[in-house]
């Protein structure tokens, strides 16, 4: 169970990254 919380707790910014660059790529476009 505790790697599990690990890795969501890693994958969370990357997750923040992606949704962020998508965002950002449409408000440029």
């Amino acid at each position: 169970m505790q790697k599990i919380m690990h890795i969501s707790v890693l994958l969370s910014p990357v997750l923040w990254g992606l949704i962020f660059g998508v965002s950002s790529n449409s408000i440029q476009i």
